[in-house]
């Protein structure tokens, strides 16, 4: 099972890295670390989504400067098994935003997925 937090041209993952300095393992400003990290402001999952065979759960706040609705439609296109949750009064960091919806939402979309 995967589940995509942020836009597709988001890498959530990266932010907790344990392959960071332990003084980068914090929760690094989104409006500032991608500059940082030149070969990140390449990347775009959209090259990644026909390795993904699994069910997915496309999470996007509606007020984020840094992706759209439309970007995680094109994740559901690629991949039948997406549900997407849009989370509205919601920026960037649904996590940081809006912790209780997406929390509550991968819950339930992990029970409604078990292992096979």
């Amino acid at each position: 099972m995967a589940v995509f937090v942020g836009a597709p041209t988001g890498c959530a993952g990266m932010l907790a890295s344990p392959d960071l300095p332990p003084r980068d393992r914090r929760e690094v400003d989104a409006s500032t670390w991608p500059e940082s990290l030149p070969a990140f402001r390449r990347w775009n999952i959209e090259t990644e989504l026909d390795t993904i065979a699994c069910p997915v759960l496309a999470v996007q706040g509606t007020d984020g400067k840094y992706g759209t609705i439309a970007q995680i439609g094109t994740i559901r296109t690629r991949l039948p098994k997406t549900r997407l949750l849009a989370i509205p009064e919601c920026g960037h960091s649904p996590h940081r935003d809006r912790p209780e919806l997406p929390a509550s939402e991968a819950a339930r979309f992990i029970h409604e997925h078990p292992p096979s």
